[in-house]
């Protein structure tokens, strides 16, 4: 016989509990809670009612609910330990990993000519480095490149790393990126004799071509920290010709900013007056300047070529054939006589020089306020000369 409640006749013998109204199924728990309560305090009330099944489930449910835990407790144990060596093999393989990659990525960045071409192509387009982490990818290539800069100079292993690079692979080209910030990260903490003079103008070059690549947009914002960490490392002036989106040249000697006439046809009917401000250590955006760098064998010593514009007006300079000049073109054609020559000083000077003639801001002035720019060959000013050096950079140095 039952002993629940038949109230509203809902709750019989084989009858469904959940038809009951909700109040009488409140009613209905409150009443088996304290059937259970009375089970547990007083066992031998039920045993002698017949009822001793419901003392055993209990006892018997708080038992397997205590196996369960030690069991699983057990195995949670266990899985630790077995994760640790795991987890100990991983870094072992990975390290085992790391040394015979860096080796072979070194021998391939060593090679020269046509040697050891089954490495190279082993290695090319860094294809190698799928399907490890970034961790263990970045730590081949930094090991490879501290080999590799004992075998070549680091402007020589930058052009390997260039050269392993698969145009239009974006893996490829994030690899890259991630090799030559290891190698600057190497190469700056070298002395600055064996890390070469070349080695800061010929990165910045390459980094600046890399950052125009449309795949730049898509590289991860990790990646991208790194590139601007090292470009703030980078010497001053590579820095504003570079990077910057506008630079100016003040003069050495005097202190005065180079700047174009903001009146056209100053000069004559195709061009308009360069000039030095006679204001020292500022200038306004009259002075501000872009440049377009390309290499050339036949350049300067730091190989490169400049085109430099105004940017306000939007205009390149060039070297009056006649005068010599420095002067802004003012027609749509591209003027003769606007490569320039620009060899590095220091962190901050520049020179320029076309052909035999070094651009200089001298003693010959247009007015009290305005110093001629032009170009000079001979004895009395050369690339030596303060006159002749431009610290580029900021538009201001006050």
């Amino acid at each position: 016989m039952s002993l629940l409640p038949t109230a509203c006749g809902c709750i019989k013998q084989q009858a469904k509990i959940s038809h009951c109204p909700s109040f009488i199924m409140f009613g209905v728990f409150r009443f088996l809670n304290a059937v259970l309560a009375i089970t547990l305090l007083s066992p031998a009330i039920f045993a002698a009612e017949g009822d001793e099944g419901i003392v055993d489930i209990a006892n018997s449910f708080d038992m397997i609910t205590a196996n369960k835990i030690e069991e699983l407790k057990k195995v949670y144990i266990k899985t630790i330990k077995e994760a640790e060596i795991l987890e100990a093999f991983r870094l072992s393989v990975a390290k085992e990993l790391r040394k015979l990659n860096a080796q072979l990525l070194a021998n391939s960045l060593c090679v020269s000519g046509s040697q050891d071409v089954i490495i190279n192509l082993r290695f090319s387009n860094y294809v190698f480095l799928e399907g490890y982490d970034q961790q263990l990818a970045n730590g081949i290539v930094r090991d490879a490149l501290k080999e590799a800069v004992n075998c070549k100079t680091p402007t020589q292993v930058a052009g390997a790393l260039m050269s392993l690079y698969l145009e239009g692979s974006f893996e490829s080209f994030e690899a890259l990126l991630s090799a030559l910030v290891e190698l600057f990260r190497t190469a700056h903490g070298m002395p600055a004799a064996k890390r070469g003079k070349d080695f800061y103008r010929k990165f910045a070059f390459n980094l600046q071509k890399l950052k125009q690549n449309q795949n730049f947009k898509d590289i991860s914002a990790a990646l991208k920290q790194d590139i601007d960490e090292v470009i703030n490392q980078l010497p001053n002036n590579l820095q504003y010709l570079f990077f910057h989106s506008y630079f100016c040249l003040m003069n050495d000697k005097y202190q005065e900013y180079m700047y174009t006439s903001i009146n056209p046809n100053t000069l004559d009917s195709e061009s308009r007056y360069i000039w030095a401000w006679h204001e020292t250590l500022s200038i306004d955006d009259s002075g501000h300047m872009k440049a377009a760098i390309f290499e050339s064998n036949k350049a300067a010593a730091s190989g490169f070529v400049a085109q430099l514009w105004g940017v306000k007006c939007n205009l390149p300079f060039y070297m009056k054939p006649d005068s010599k000049l420095v002067a802004a073109w003012e027609k749509k054609s591209e003027p003769e006589n606007c490569n320039w020559n620009i060899d590095f000083v220091d962190d901050d000077r520049v020179v320029f020089t076309h052909g035999d003639y070094v651009v200089c801001s001298t003693e010959d002035k247009h007015d009290s306020e305005r110093r001629q720019v032009r170009g000079y060959k001979g004895d009395k000013y050369t690339a030596e000369s303060k006159e002749c050096q431009w610290l580029l950079g900021t538009c201001s140095r006050k």
